[in-house]
């Protein structure tokens, strides 16, 4: 087994998903769909291609977090992952449900009561955005379990777990939708979720020794995974003439697939791009920003938007307006973080 110089890809794993994430909102007239402008093809091919964001996230806390009790016992592991997480959380939440109610006004008055913003809170729906909060803290919350397991045990039943997770919350579904069975699926696996399968991977990933050979079935699947999601959500859309989501979403079958081909060729093949100095240097100034990429990139895109008025479904738009972004946050991450409530709500 050879897990050599794992922090190097895995940061530079975590740097481009953080940038995915800003491509995939800055092309948010994916959601818009049309059967007769240009654009949507375009926007489905970004949307697809972008797609892995977060799944790698969810890998890389598998592959970083499992073996914690390595470094740390179980109360010093939520101290430090949940405090990350909740100040955050809190902050960016009621910030961004005032941002909506009085800047975008999408949200209204009139809506809003204590039970609204209890379950938006709860829910992780009060500003759609941090959704991803919710199944990382369940992550949390499950690898006390997982950890506890003897490392010389946790290949056979992770894999075992994966599988089924696998068949059961990927496969079975993917091929109900698409047949558009009149059949529910059972739930087999129901204490190891969607979610959990993705930090199990991770793990996996990181512990099992691929061959080139072995390497290049996984990227032929995962280029099979992109062309599923990308033209099967396309080309179903545009015969139904509205969205079609079967082969679309980090849940399903194609992205899967694509997103497990990425993280595998981060790790053959991102510590040999890492040599090339300008990428090294580049990951090396980034990783302190991924959150920060996280938390208010959205915010600054919608106010660039109404600001500037440009034309959203643009492709020079969606192509070059994230490295605006992204400077933007730099900038404005430096500047909180002079201050000690800035690093709390925007750590690194």
């Amino acid at each position: 087994m050879v897990v050599e110089k794992k922090q190097d890809y895995i940061t530079f794993a975590s740097v481009v998903s953080s940038i995915a994430v800003i491509y995939m909102h800055t092309n948010n007239c994916f959601w818009a769909f049309s059967s007769t402008e240009r654009y949507w093809l375009t926007a489905t091919f970004i949307n697809s291609f972008f797609q892995f964001a977060v799944p790698v996230f969810y890998l890389i806390t598998g592959a970083t977090l499992i073996d914690y009790r390595e470094r740390y016992d179980t109360k010093t592991f939520f101290k430090r992952r949940l405090s990350k997480l909740l100040v955050p959380y809190v902050f960016w939440n009621a910030f961004g449900f005032l941002f909506q109610l009085f800047y975008l006004k999408s949200i209204k008055m009139e809506d809003v009561s204590v039970w609204f913003i209890l379950n938006g809170f709860i829910n992780g729906r009060l500003v759609n955005l941090y959704w991803f909060f919710i199944p990382l803290t369940a992550m949390y919350l499950a690898m006390p379990l997982f950890s506890s397991v003897a490392e010389e045990k946790r290949k056979k039943l992770f894999t075992y777990l994966a599988i089924g997770v696998i068949c059961n919350g990927i496969i079975l579904p993917f091929i109900v939708s698409i047949f558009a069975l009149p059949v529910s699926v059972p739930t087999f696996f129901p204490f190891a979720a969607n979610s959990v399968l993705y930090i199990l991977m991770g793990y996996l990933l990181t512990r099992l020794d691929f061959s080139p050979r072995k390497r290049k079935i996984i990227y032929l699947f995962g280029i099979l995974g992109f062309f599923a999601c990308f033209l099967g959500t396309y080309l179903s859309s545009i015969r139904a003439e509205q969205y079609i989501s079967v082969y679309n979403g980090s849940n399903n079958f194609p992205c899967f697939l694509y997103s497990i081909a990425v993280f595998v060729f981060f790790r053959y093949e991102g510590n040999r791009l890492s040599d090339i100095s300008l990428i090294r240097k580049t990951v090396a100034y980034l990783k302190q920003y991924t959150f920060s990429f996280y938390l208010i990139h959205w915010y600054l895109l919608n106010i660039f938007v109404r600001l500037t008025k440009i034309n959203t479904k643009s492709i020079l738009h969606r192509m070059l307006t994230p490295w605006l972004i992204i400077g933007i946050s730099i900038i404005f991450t430096e500047a909180a973080r002079k201050t000690r409530f800035g690093r709390k709500i925007l750590p690194y």
